[in-house]
């Protein structure tokens, strides 16, 4: 499994390269997350989720993980900023039944969305139809 080896390189540069690694010794709970990524396939967002979740125990905000790629992000006609608990757009590109500082209450007609799964739809290009509140 890649990801196994991946989330194991970052546990060990955690424990013996961060800066706060002996200040913050035991704050983690790699094998917790470690169970989760071998639990099953998971996709390249769940597991930047995954191991943002896993950085937050640490409480430093200067910790993060993101996925760089050569590829380059599709526009898919508008662009969304979290706030709270919901998503607002911040932009429109292409989309023309949006507008600005709408926020969105429903996607591919689902209420009860998750926000983290509306987000990973979103920027995964499966195109979730919004339903929004203007």
């Amino acid at each position: 499994m890649m990801f196994d080896k991946i989330f194991q390189d970052i546990v060990d540069i955690i424990h013996h390269d961060y800066a706060g690694c002996r200040d913050k010794k035991g704050w983690d709970q790699p094998e917790k997350f470690l169970d989760r990524v071998r639990e099953r396939e998971l996709s390249i967002h769940e597991f930047t989720n995954l191991v943002e979740e896993y950085l937050a125990d640490l409480k430093d905000p200067h910790m993060f993980f993101r996925i760089i790629s050569d590829e380059k992000p599709q526009d898919i006609g508008f662009k969304v900023r979290r706030y709270e608990d919901a998503l607002y757009i911040t932009e429109v590109t292409k989309e023309e039944r949006l507008q600005v500082g709408a926020r969105i209450v429903a996607l591919n007609l689902e209420r009860d969305v998750d926000l983290e799964r509306a987000l990973e739809m979103l920027s995964d290009n499966r195109r979730g139809v919004p339903e929004y509140i203007g």
